[in-house]
């Protein structure tokens, strides 16, 4: 991608988009009826969609009642070319998640009941706002959850061998969490009225970013899950959350914040 101010995964991500009707179809696009326009979407660098603007807004009415449909149609229409790419996904959703079950213990081989099942994962990325105790997480929502069938489990999608896996890890579940940033995105990828909790990360008042963390209106992530059929929430994280200086009396904010930018 020329502009770096936006890096996405080679696989299956995306960061923005632009969409574009064409009567010409180009020749790596396979259309059922060839007579139809063709709609194309393309990958950009960042987020410009006069639609997503009332997103922007603070007043609950206008959050509500905006004509905010970008991302919805984008949820819409690629979990529509997916299913009709491949008439097997549900089937090989369900084996997804059998296969999950079986690593985890959970289930026997002859075991049917899979669909009984609900499925939590928990994001984990290898650099920029690491989610440090993840496995502390996961191993106390298995030890709380998994008697209600209830399955907790990380999922990182820099460690998937193809974007079809990415597909199916992430319609495999019913509820996505993580710390803010782009591997969240692909929550569009969630079943109908799925679940996603966006963990804001504790940002200083003196630095820049404080848009991540807020409360009073829609993050990035919350303006592609606003007007969908998902369910996101966010959550802030407090200064605790930020393992460093530790020793310093956080009331001290002055000295406090020295040793941070030192």
């Amino acid at each position: 991608m020329p502009n770096d101010s936006c890096r996405c995964y080679t696989k299956l991500i995306f960061c923005g988009y632009d969409v574009g009707n064409v009567t010409t179809i180009p020749p790596n696009v396979t259309m059922a009826d060839p007579e139809e326009d063709a709609t194309i979407i393309k990958p950009r660098a960042f987020i410009t969609n006069r639609r997503t603007e009332c997103s922007m807004k603070t007043d609950p009415h206008a959050l509500k009642h905006g004509n905010c449909a970008a991302y919805r149609r984008l949820r819409r229409d690629l979990i529509d070319t997916y299913a009709e790419k491949d008439p097997l996904l549900n089937e090989k959703i369900r084996r997804y998640r059998k296969k999950l079950l079986l690593e985890m213990g959970l289930i026997g081989n002859n075991t049917r009941g899979v669909s009984e099942w609900k499925f939590v994962g928990l994001a984990r990325r290898k650099y920029r706002r690491k989610w440090l105790n993840i496995g502390k997480v996961v191993s106390a929502c298995r030890e709380k959850f998994t008697r209600h069938k209830i399955a907790c489990l990380t999922v990182d999608v820099e460690e998937s061998r193809s974007p079809e896996e990415q597909l199916l890890m992430h319609r495999s579940l019913h509820a996505l969490i993580g710390v803010h940033g782009a591997q969240m995105t692909q929550g569009v990828l969630l079943p109908g009225h799925g679940h996603v909790l966006e963990l804001l990360p504790w940002v200083p008042h003196y630095l820049w970013g404080g848009w991540v963390a807020r409360t009073h209106a829609p993050t990035p992530l919350g303006i592609v899950y606003h007007g969908t059929d998902l369910n996101h929430v966010g959550y802030p994280l407090g200064r605790e959350s930020v393992p460093l200086c530790t020793h310093v009396d956080p009331s001290e904010e002055e000295l406090d914040r020295e040793c941070l930018m030192n």
